[in-house]
């Protein structure tokens, strides 16, 4: 587990519909006694950071003293979010406990955010998180995910514009992949080339001002994170299936 990085899937529930999500729709989440369980396993064996992902990780009970607890041991703490339920109240509680928030925009066109199932309003409430993030926790790290895909290709300008007047500390570019779940079955229409993406990556390149960029392929996705599902299993992937490693839920561990 040290020499990958370790991405929590901690819920499968999501308030959006993103039509290239990979996230387990049908799984079973853990209780929050048993994350709690795995979450003294990983600090036993010594992870140092986390990354929290699902779905979307707010929508976990129980998610807040997870968090707390993984900081408390000096665990480096990611959250990912779409940050739709990350109010000013909710970051109150939890801001302490996050080293670094990632929330994602592909586009800030709002017909193309409904297009992704991410809603049209969606770019919206991201810029106003990220403001807000900035503005009452400044230390806070904030980065933005950016999923190349068809639909959002056109766009690409008017986003690096817009995140060029964000306050943020990265940007990280995915070339949508058909790693597992639903991004399987809707790849055929909303991949791009890898001609395309490097050309998206090129723009990026030469325009966006101050953020760190960063690039993610299917290759390097599959190679460079392992993965806890909701259910609990310890996993990689290859080749769109999840190859088990060890389950973490209960007994097993």
């Amino acid at each position: 587990m040290s020499k990958k990085e370790l991405c929590w899937n901690i819920t499968s529930k999501c308030n959006q519909n993103c039509i290239y999500c990979f996230r387990e729709q049908n799984a079973t989440d853990c209780s929050a006694a048993e994350s709690m369980g795995i979450l003294q396993y990983l600090i036993s064996r010594g992870v140092k950071e986390l990354t929290w992902s699902g779905g979307e990780p707010l929508l976990y009970q129980g998610l807040d003293i997870l968090l707390q607890t993984s900081y408390e041991h000096k665990i480096i703490n990611k959250l990912n979010t779409n940050g739709a339920l990350l109010t000013p109240e909710r970051l109150q509680k939890i801001a302490e406990y996050i080293d670094m928030f990632t929330l994602s925009l592909d586009t800030v066109d709002s017909t193309i955010n409904a297009k992704l199932g991410r809603g049209a309003t969606h770019q919206e409430q991201v810029l106003a998180v990220v403001k807000h993030i900035k503005d009452c926790y400044p230390n806070k790290k904030v980065t933005i995910n950016v999923v190349i895909n068809k639909f959002n290709l056109n766009s690409i300008p008017e986003l690096v514009t817009r995140l060029n007047e964000l306050p943020i500390d990265g940007v990280r570019l995915f070339q949508v992949s058909p790693i597992r779940g639903r991004a399987i079955d809707t790849f055929s229409n909303t991949a791009v080339t890898t001609e395309q993406f490097e050309q998206a990556k090129t723009y990026f390149q030469q325009h966006l001002k101050h953020a760190n960029l960063t690039f993610r392929n299917k290759s390097s996705l599959e190679s460079k994170y392992l993965v806890i599902t909701p259910n609990g299993n310890l996993c990689y992937n290859s080749n769109g299936k999840d190859i088990l490693i060890k389950q973490l839920r209960g007994k097993n561990r």
